[in-house]
């Protein structure tokens, strides 16, 4: 047969003329470090790779060690753990084809291997829930489908228990497959039925290609947590609140954030979040039945015996990392954490095997991400409780206080901070993170299962004590960049431990300082943190702006501030410097903005596209001046997008955008963060989002610099939280007036006043005097309450106005009659003194009764009565001989 000739050609290439046999060994992502070269040296001449699982995993490191054993001299394989509940066998075969897993006839290549055991498939039913006819056919199946694409049939993978078990020991796949055969045992023992013999024996379940090997338990393990937890971020939202961020500074025995004190009042919106200190929020959702043994958050622990959990390290940056110390979240901001598992690994410790299992978690504020926080741990199998040598009892546990002193530098070192938590603290702060990890409080659980002297001090919490020391000594004068770092040794309530700077490596402008938390000269903690210089000799460049947001440009003045001095001195005047306006609009404080580096401007808007019943983007290039211009001096510069506002922006969406402008990647990056927050914005019933000018640098960043929002008044139900940050003293105080008062009203420029019931009456009551030469002074819609008192503020607001001449009222009577409205009209008259001519015109039911009543009312006021059209043109002449 073809499979079996191709088999025993390839691996007699590589047989000797004395060896009984070809050694090889099979590998995946959850191995680490895996030296190819070294296992040929060792005699290895094959290896078999993971590549896939199910039909929807694909093994992250296969294509890497393809690579790697080809370059070693090892002929290699794929392999694909088989899940026959999930798919179909035709289409895992392809998924498997389509992932790495094909064959070539060039001499190096084993075929694809498809894994079959009770260990790989961890259910219930071994048998994935398939009758052994099922599981026949489920087969054959991937079997056939592998063999039309690549001319050979795979291997299979199995135990003789299994094969047994789930296809009641078939012989139709003989001459379909070479077996595979896994016995960890000295002996094969009994095969399969149908076959006389194996090809390969999986004979072991560790080999030595790694610095250290890892057991078949911590692969299994690691495997089924990536295949337990993989899969798209999970995102959750969250207001960063102000108790929140004050509990911990009490905590940690601050009693000021940055210039806020703290002690007494929680810190103010719109104050900076020192770095690290976001690990307060987002703190476990789960009920005490979803947490693991040990009380720690499970969602992505490992499974057992790999249950002692351990922080391990990590790696934080802040790419809007602002001045002072802020890390780019501010107090009161409405945030959003992506969370997603980046691999699980199985590794090999100085006490056994463990489980590294790493995740990353992206928060993105308005103004795009603001930390990216990649963390890991490890997790150890049980200790025997039996056998630990540790006082039941111990009588030394430390019962004082919280200890944080910083002693003076001597010498040629740096200043020393002490520190030693007491368990109080430790308690304060696994209630402040919602963390029940037994191993910081539970003094039994700690001495008993996981074989601690005393309650543990968090990893979060000495890595927020390394940023604070980083930030109180160098905070000034650097802006925090990223800083990596790796636990080493624990640390335990009562322990005293000293933060230091090791070193400091000058490159201007970036600075990088090796730190360390270390406890009797023993590393428990280290850490690289980069910085750069912020230049204090040179001042920064403000803006200050009136309260009102219509100020003109010559009402804005630009001043400039020591950066240092800037935010204190401002806020003690009593003025936002806030780099983003939070909470209400309304406070009435002038606003400061720091100057923007700008390359380019642009103009970016969502407005609403009538005409294709679409949502819509515009953008161009030639941003600064207003939309009208820009279509009418450079109409090939604009740019419209329409999109499905239920689909939003979507990837395919922002590929044509960049296509069409040309984007570099980080603009085409940062226009669609800006555009995601606009669509969050516009979905929330807006009618116009305009952005003119967008600040655009060469380094790709993007700055909103004059937003303009406009919201549809019906959704003011809808959108109360909008509609709260509503700034009434910058508009028209005619126009907040009428809406008081269930009115309508336009400030408009000519010098006829218009009283009218209904917009679209409105409206043709304002072309109609346009048509007769006149130009209207304002759109006063009544709408349907045409009351004595509706008819009364609409005459006062409309008097008001210096600029009238002449007042139309022009109501149509349908629902309300005509001579009600007369009614209402005569009584407002003698209520008011009005000293302007008035036309009335009414239509609709009972109109001639009330243009009868307003006629012989002999309201004295020089008022006409029409019933036709020629009211516009009478109102004109009235208006043009005042």
């Amino acid at each position: 047969m073809k499979s079996h000739q191709a088999i025993t050609t390839l691996l007699a290439t590589f047989a000797s003329t004395t060896a009984a046999a070809v050694h090889g060994f099979d590998v995946s992502s959850y191995q680490d470090g895996v030296d190819f070269r070294k296992a040929y040296a060792d005699g290895a001449r094959f290896a078999i790779i993971k590549t896939t699982h199910g039909n929807s995993h694909v093994d992250f490191k296969s294509h890497q060690f393809f690579n790697q054993a080809a370059d070693a001299g090892l002929i290699r394989g794929g392999y694909h753990v088989a899940q026959p509940d999930k798919a179909f066998g035709g289409n895992q075969a392809k998924f498997f084809l389509q992932n790495g897993g094909g064959w070539t006839n060039e001499g190096t290549t084993l075929p694809g291997m498809v894994v079959f055991t009770e260990r790989d498939n961890p259910k219930t039913h071994p048998c994935s829930g398939l009758s052994p006819k099922d599981m026949e056919h489920w087969i054959i199946e991937f079997v056939e489908v592998y063999r039309a694409s690549t001319g050979i049939y795979p291997l299979l993978y199995t135990t003789t228990g299994w094969w047994k078990q789930c296809t009641h020991n078939t012989v139709n796949l003989l001459a379909r497959s070479l077996l595979v055969i896994s016995d960890f045992s000295e002996s094969i023992g009994e095969l399969p039925a149908g076959w006389e013999s194996y090809t390969f024996w999986h004979l072991a379940n560790a080999l030595k290609v790694q610095s250290r090997s890892v057991s078949t338990a911590a692969a299994d393990a690691a495997s089924r947590l990536m295949e337990k937890s993989m899969g798209p971020a999970t995102i959750r939202r969250q207001v960063l609140d102000a108790n929140q961020i004050q509990k911990l500074c009490l905590t940690l025995e601050r009693r000021s954030m940055g210039h806020v004190d703290v002690s007494t009042r929680p810190p103010p919106t719109g104050t900076p979040i020192p770095p690290g200190y976001h690990l307060v929020y987002f703190t476990p959702e789960a009920t005490q039945a979803h947490l693991g043994p040990d009380g720690s958050d499970a969602t992505f622990n490992a499974p057992s015996p790999f249950t002692r959990r351990m922080w391990a390290g990590g790696e934080m940056s802040w790419p809007y990392a602002a001045a002072d110390g802020g890390t780019g979240l501010f107090v009161g901001d409405e945030v959003e954490e992506h969370t997603r598992l980046v691999r699980a690994t199985a590794k090999k410790g100085s006490a056994g095997d463990m489980i590294l299992v790493e995740v990353e978690k992206d928060i993105y504020s308005s103004r795009g991400r603001a930390v990216l926080d990649h963390r890991s741990w490890i997790f150890r199998s049980t200790i025997d409780a039996k056998g630990s040598s540790l006082d039941p009892a111990p009588t030394n546990r430390y019962t004082g206080p919280t200890v944080i002193r910083d002693m003076p530098a001597q010498g040629d070192q740096t200043a020393v901070r002490e520190i030693t938590w007491s368990s109080s603290s430790l308690f304060r702060f696994s209630a402040l993170t919602f963390n029940a990890h037994k191993i910081h409080f539970d003094d039994e659980w700690c001495r008993r299962v996981e074989g601690h002297p005393a309650p543990v001090v968090h990893g979060p919490l000495t890595l927020i004590s390394l940023l604070d020391y980083w930030r109180d000594r160098y905070g000034l004068s650097h802006e925090l960049q990223s800083i990596k770092y790796r636990a080493v040794s624990p640390i335990y309530a009562g322990d005293m431990y000293r933060i230091h700077t090791n070193s400091a490596e000058d490159s201007s402008p970036a600075m990088s300082y090796e730190m360390a938390a270390e406890k009797k000269g023993i590393t428990c903690m280290k850490a690289n943190v980069l910085s750069t210089r912020l230049d204090t000799s040179k001042v920064g460049l403000w803006f200050l702006k009136a309260p009102r947001l219509s100020v003109s440009r010559t009402q804005i003045r630009c001043f400039s501030l020591p950066r240092q001095e800037s935010q204190k001195m401002l806020s003690a005047l009593g003025v936002n410097v806030s780099p983003t306006r939070v909470g209400s609009m309304n406070d009435g404080k002038p606003s400061v903005k720091e100057h923007v580096k700008s390359d380019a401007n642009w103009y970016l808007a969502m407005s609403v596209d009538r005409e294709n019943h679409s949502p819509a983007i515009l953008i161009s290039k030639r941003g600064g001046q207003g939309i009208d211009e820009i279509a009418k001096a450079q109409p090939t510069s604009l740019f419209t997008f329409n999109f499905d506002l239920s689909s939003g922006i979507t990837t395919k969406l922002l590929s044509e955008i960049s296509k069409q402008l040309q984007l570099s990647s980080s603009h085409s990056t940062s226009l669609g963060n800006l555009l995601q927050q606009m669509y969050k914005i516009f979905s929330k019933d807006a009618t116009l989002l305009e952005i003119n000018p967008v600040a655009v640098s060469e380094d790709g960043t993007m700055t909103s610099v004059r937003p303009n929002f406009v919201f549809d008044d019906a959704a003011k139900k809808r959108q109360p939280e909008i509609f709260a940050l509503r700034d009434k003293t910058d508009e028209v105080a005619e126009e907040v007036e009428a809406e008081r008062h269930g009115l309508v009203y336009v400030r408009m420029q000519g010098n006829i006043g218009c009283v009218v019931n209904g917009a679209g009456l409105a409206m043709a009551t304002n072309d109609a005097i346009g048509f007769e030469g006149g130009v209207s002074a304002n759109f006063l819609d009544t709408g349907g309450k045409a009351t004595t008192k509706t008819m009364r503020k609409a005459f006062e607001i409309v008097t008001r106005d210096e600029r009238v001449k002449a007042i139309l009222v022009n109501i149509y009577g349908g629902l309300t009659r005509c001579d009600m409205i007369a009614e209402s009209i005569v009584s407002a008259a003698r209520e008011m003194d009005i000293h302007v001519p008035m036309v009335v015109r009414l239509q609709g039911t009972n109109s001639e009764q009330g243009l009868k009543m307003i006629e012989e009312a002999k309201l004295g006021v020089d008022m006409v009565v029409e019933s036709g059209w020629g009211a516009a043109k009478r109102v004109v002449e009235l208006a043009k001989s005042s």
